[in-house]
């Protein structure tokens, strides 16, 4: 099975990148191998089955590994890469362990195969929640440097009306400008406040 995923694996990768439909290439071919897992334990011809599970278990890999990309930026690619391939090893470690004890467990390698299979259909409801977070991400206007500064003065200001009178003679509002540094994508924000 392994030697026909040495060529499914760039299949997939041709496929992703001429549809650009990655998502579509995943979750379709995490199903079927997930269908053929399940049919693998349960039928008789097990060597067509075994030819057809390599040809399409490698299919999803090159869409997988693109992931990460989508969401990492030069600075952050390197620890970003670092995650995910420590939750890959460890899931690699963990998963054949689960199957083993579930195998023993059950007194049949049919529950290996079908905790191997729920894994798979689990994929596309990650790939959903993945893209979704991405989503919601890119969709906020949310600039951490930029709050926290807001936040400081807001605290400090309030910190100091305590040991000062801060408000302003009757009708009169005074305003003092804050140029803060605060270089989020070339833009710089000022940052008016009342006294």
């Amino acid at each position: 099975m392994l030697w026909l995923a040495t060529l499914s694996v760039p299949l997939g990768g041709f496929l992703t990148d001429g549809t650009k439909r990655g998502g579509a290439v995943l979750a379709t071919a995490c199903a079927g191998f997930a269908f053929l897992m399940l049919l693998l334990s349960r039928s008789g011809p097990v060597v067509a089955l075994i030819i057809a599970m390599g040809i399409v278990c490698g299919l999803p890999a090159g869409a997988i590994m693109s992931l990460p990309m989508r969401v990492l930026n030069q600075k952050t690619r390197s620890i970003g890469m670092g995650v995910f391939y420590a939750v890959y090893y460890a899931g690699m470690l963990a998963g054949p362990a689960i199957g083993g004890k579930l195998a023993t467990w059950a007194g049949t390698a049919t529950a290996a195969l079908d905790f191997g299979a729920a894994a798979l259909l689990l994929c596309p409801l990650l790939l959903w929640s993945f893209h979704r977070i991405r989503r919601l991400r890119s969709r906020s206007q949310f600039h951490p440097a930029r709050w926290l500064v807001v936040l400081r003065h807001a605290v400090s200001r309030e910190v100091l009306c305590l040991f000062r009178p801060c408000r302003p003679p009757l009708g009169k509002r005074i305003y003092h400008v804050a140029d803060q540094d605060l270089s989020q994508r070339g833009r710089k924000f000022r940052i008016l406040e009342g006294s």
